[in-house]
């Protein structure tokens, strides 16, 4: 089993084993000159995978062959087609799970332990000159010294590191390419970074140090405010604390993962990673200017005051990752979750739920289902943080808050969550047909939701969101997916399990709302707070 990088006509890797070979474009990291292969020549193609090569030929054939399956798996899920728009971010969702879960199985065949023995042994790398053995204490007054000096212990750690991304580097070109119709520019090569999420590689120690480095040299080269410095990627949906993990995910997809590691006497890993970072801070960030005026970093407001540059935008992505990574994490046990939200909840009811998420999988989710399940799972898991989460993440939740809305009562709104929308048919509830909410029960919601708005005081924007999402509902028809005790006659046909709006959504959306304020006022006193009609 081995690979070569061919250069010419385009940039390509082919992994060969036995008499089969599969073709990976590199083209997206070879689009420019010097962009990420560095000193791999037309003549040393080869050696961009000499190390690697000669490390798989030592394998046994049992693990040659599981490698070579990992990536007849990968191959063909880069050969997925979208046919439509509609289509185009389930494909990605699912290429996205399917890779994470390919590329944790091949980095197991490429363990930090199994890589240093072979280094140790059979292989060999150019330790440049300058690397220091340790590091010296008498440098240790320098601001970020310590953690931007790879002593020789460290610069090993990151050959392996390199080592190791090598073979995950054969199919991130194509991946990016794949999704750069969904994603936005900006974000292709941190998703590309996070194909690594379930791999040893994640929470290595190469990484971390490769991670701490590229902090250090991110606050050694800010200068000046550092929410202006940094507002025009901000602007473009990198917040200021995802930063740092956009630049770790640009030099580990664009240059660790290729650099060469044998060229003596002409190549130093860390010089070359401090380079690209640099350029990175200092000139990328002028390539999101075009969304900036970049005359002036203030700008005047009403009151005569001063606002930041930063403030005055709303970023797309305005969380930390490491929130994100949190909420997944909190995600992946979904049964300690549901008991979290609803300690009463029927084990037997969540479990039937939670056995619907693959077939739900392959259905579009709506908004108004995402804006019920955030209402519900606010207390645990801000609604903020929703959008941001991969679809099989959203899919769980729903599923959960299906199971726990039936618990409490709401069966009509649990068959909703689990749905997904149909053709409706040519008749409709009439206005003066519709059971309309009581003016007790208005009068309850206004003394939770006693506040207005300006250009609106005399409208309660709950109850104008709960019309909003009334009308949702009620201007499609849903099939429903939820198990067959969960239907019955006031929320379903059960024969067709196509669900209609039913005559008293208006009261239930009402007192659903009021069931959620009674059930967080003991752990949020005097604190009452509703999403607005966005879900945020």
């Amino acid at each position: 089993m081995y690979a070569v990088l061919l250069r010419a006509p385009i940039a390509e890797i082919h992994i060969t084993h036995l008499d089969e070979t599969l073709v990976f474009s590199v083209a997206y990291f070879d689009k420019k000159k010097g962009n990420s292969f560095g000193e791999f020549t037309e003549d040393a193609t080869l050696q961009a995978f000499s190390v690697l090569n000669d490390y798989w030929a030592r394998l046994n054939q049992t693990t040659q062959e599981a490698i070579f399956t990992c990536y007849r798996q990968i191959r063909s899920l880069l050969n997925l087609e979208t046919t439509n728009e509609h289509t185009k971010r389930n494909t990605l969702d699912v290429l996205q799970r399917e890779l994470r879960l390919v590329t944790e199985q091949l980095t197991s065949y490429h363990t930090y332990e199994a890589l240093k023995h072979h280094v140790d042994y059979y292989a060999s790398y150019y330790l440049p000159d300058d690397i220091p053995e340790s590091f010296e204490a008498n440098n240790r007054q320098l601001t970020n010294t310590l953690e931007r000096t790879y002593i020789q212990s460290d610069y090993k750690d990151l050959v392996l590191l390199s080592l190791a991304l090598r073979p995950v580097a054969v199919y991130w070109g194509e991946y990016i390419d794949k999704i750069e119709s969904v994603v936005a520019t900006e974000w292709k090569e941190l998703n590309a970074y996070y194909l690594l999420v379930r791999s040893w590689i994640y929470e290595s120690i190469p990484l971390q140090r490769l991670t701490s480095y590229t902090q250090a040299t991110l606050e050694a080269e800010l200068t000046g405010n550092k929410e202006d410095y940094l507002a025009p990627a901000v602007i473009e949906g990198i917040g200021i604390d995802d930063f740092p993990k956009w630049l770790l995910a640009q030099v580990v997809v664009k240059r660790v993962a290729w650099v060469n590691y044998t060229l003596l006497d002409r190549g130093n890993i860390v010089k070359e990673v401090y380079r690209f970072l640099r350029s990175k801070v200092r000139n990328k960030l002028t390539g999101f200017k075009s969304t900036v005026n970049n005359k002036d970093t203030e700008l005047d407001v009403t009151d005569g005051s001063k606002m930041s540059l930063l403030e005055s935008y709303r970023a797309r992505m305005d969380l930390a990752l490491g929130e994100i990574s949190l909420a997944e994490h909190t995600i992946a046990d979904p049964v300690k979750l549901a008991l979290q939200l609803e300690p009463t909840l029927d084990l037997r009811l969540l479990q039937q739920a939670l056995n619907l998420r693959e077939t739900f999988h392959a259905y579009p989710i709506t908004d108004v289902q995402v804006r019920l399940m955030q209402w519900t799972v606010n207390t645990i898991l801000p609604a903020r943080m929703i959008p941001y989460l991969d679809k099989q993440y959203i899919i769980t939740l729903l599923v959960i808050t299906a199971a726990i809305l039936y618990h409490r009562g709401f069966p009509s709104l649990a068959v909703i969550l689990i749905a997904y929308p149909i053709a409706r048919p040519n008749v409709s509830i009439l206005a003066d047909a519709l059971i309309k909410p009581s003016s007790a029960l208005i009068e309850e919601v206004n003394k939770l939701y006693p506040y207005r708005r300006k250009l609106k005081p005399k409208v309660n924007p709950v109850l104008e969101t709960m019309e909003r999402v009334h009308r949702d509902i009620q201007q499609t028809n849903w099939y429903t997916l939820v198990p067959e005790e969960w239907l019955d006659s006031s929320t379903t046909v059960a024969d067709s399990r196509q669900y209609s709006a039913q005559r008293d959504l208006k009261v239930v959306l009402l007192k659903f709302i009021v069931d959620l304020n009674e059930r967080i006022k003991n752990e949020l006193p005097n604190v009452y707070s509703f999403p607005d009609g966005s879900g945020n």
